[in-house]
């Protein structure tokens, strides 16, 4: 018995490596840690994608906050670990496809494999002038077409997903060409709403409602794969990642709430390009169409198209 649950605590110290607090333990309302066997953390198994910034962390955080995941292979596929025979799925994969690689079907063909061992995918998106204004700041893999660039030149420069920084040169790298940094948020959306259709196992949410709600936001998702709510839920209130640049959740729901990443700049004033300048352009680009697919969980989540329509 003793062994039984060693091993369940290493399998928890395991899942939660990375988020921050969490060593082994399930964290509580108040992060206070409790042990797995005083918690008594239902199982969920559950598989995260979304493109850089979409929420991705902070999914992982709060679902493994909550519940126990006995099946990690998935999980913790890195970039690093994808190398094109689709062993394990890069939660950042471009779904998409219009590559010579397939991505997508290899994301269906995943998808459809977990199906049968009762597994659940949710599909993370996030406000359109938010991320962008994100993906200027931080651009991860999609440095050609953002990193150190005006918005005027981004929006007119193509965008090819650069092969991360120590990735050995014998492996695959899943990339894509887009038109411009506004296609990259349309090409992804889109896809993981058909995605969405084309899977019973498959959802798409927005990471605004998670931010906003996040026990409602995991009910729905629990609910939508037949899996009960832990009786203490956490909220989970710190910084989801440890790399780049994640706000803990009351700065979080501030910044969605003020609409705060419409006037966020790097550098001095005089050098100044908010996002906010440039939204007659990016408005017109974005893929609007999509909007009528993505479940709305909470209220008070301004509308993706609010920052255009006051335009």
């Amino acid at each position: 018995k003793m062994a039984n649950r060693n091993a369940m605590l290493c399998i928890a110290a395991v899942a939660l490596h990375g988020v921050p607090g969490a060593q082994g333990v399930w964290m509580t309302k108040n992060n206070e840690p409790e042990s797995l066997d005083a918690f008594h953390a239902p199982v969920f198994n559950y598989h995260v994608l979304g493109m850089f910034d979409s929420g991705t962390n902070l999914m992982n955080a709060v679902g493994l906050a909550n519940y126990q995941k006995i099946d990690e292979s998935f999980y913790k596929c890195g970039h690093h670990e994808w190398n094109g025979e689709a062993r394990c799925l890069w939660k950042h994969m471009p779904p998409m496809d219009e590559s010579d690689l397939g991505f997508r079907t290899v994301i269906d063909n995943h998808i459809a494999a977990l199906k049968k061992l009762n597994h659940s995918v949710v599909m993370m998106v996030r406000n359109p002038i938010s991320h962008l204004a994100s993906w200027k700041k931080a651009p991860y893999q999609l440095h050609s077409c953002a990193r150190n660039k005006k918005w005027d030149v981004i929006l007119e420069t193509s965008c090819d997903m650069d092969k991360p920084p120590r990735w050995p040169d014998d492996m695959v790298f899943p990339t894509f060409k887009a038109p411009g940094l506004v296609e990259v948020w349309n090409s992804y959306v889109r896809s993981y709403v058909d995605i969405a259709k084309a899977h019973e196992n498959a959802m798409v949410m927005r990471y605004e409602d998670l931010v906003l709600e996040p026990e409602k936001s995991m009910k729905i998702f629990a609910d939508f794969a037949g899996v009960e709510i832990p009786e203490i839920f956490s909220a989970f209130a710190g910084a989801a990642k440890n790399h780049g640049q994640s706000l803990d959740s009351e700065a979080a729901v501030d910044k969605i709430k003020n609409h705060l990443y419409l006037e966020e700049s790097e550098g001095a004033d005089e050098d100044a390009d908010p996002i906010s300048d440039h939204l007659k352009a990016i408005c017109a680009a974005i893929d609007w169409s999509v909007l009528d697919d993505i479940p709305k969980i909470s209220h008070d989540v301004p509308s993706y198209d609010s920052d255009c329509t006051s335009q």
